[in-house]
């Protein structure tokens, strides 16, 4: 009997949940229209951001999604490196997803871009 009440009780927070994020969903797209672009911080260095963004241009249109991670070098100089992953999601236009990596060293406390580069971070 206990495990039913459990049951029933964990299958209504799962559903509230789903529930306030499908209601919540349309103010997620409000914003995203008047604004254009959101961007999350979600790190203290300069790059480390998820941005979700409009794309209007006259070939291509949709969204784009921008994704961080983060990777430590294990080389001799200290180095902090972001690669960002971004995806498109187009009604209009084709497009490739698209990576590149920035390399940042620490000097009291502020960030100091060593390397950008295209593509995978090494």
């Amino acid at each position: 009997m206990r495990f039913q009440t459990r049951t029933r009780r964990l299958g209504c927070i799962v559903f509230l949940i789903i529930w306030f994020v499908l209601l919540l969903s349309p103010c997620f797209f409000i914003v995203l229209a008047t604004q254009g672009e959101i961007n999350i911080q979600i790190g203290n260095i300069p790059s480390q951001t998820i941005r979700i963004w409009l794309i209007d241009g006259a070939q291509e249109r949709g969204i784009a999604i921008s994704r961080p991670t983060l990777m430590t070098t294990a080389n001799d100089e200290k180095m902090t490196c972001v690669q960002t992953d971004t995806s498109f999601l187009l009604w209009m236009g084709h497009s490739e997803p698209i990576s590149t990596c920035e390399c940042y060293s620490e000097n009291y406390q502020e960030w100091n871009l060593v390397a950008l580069n295209s593509g995978l971070c090494p």
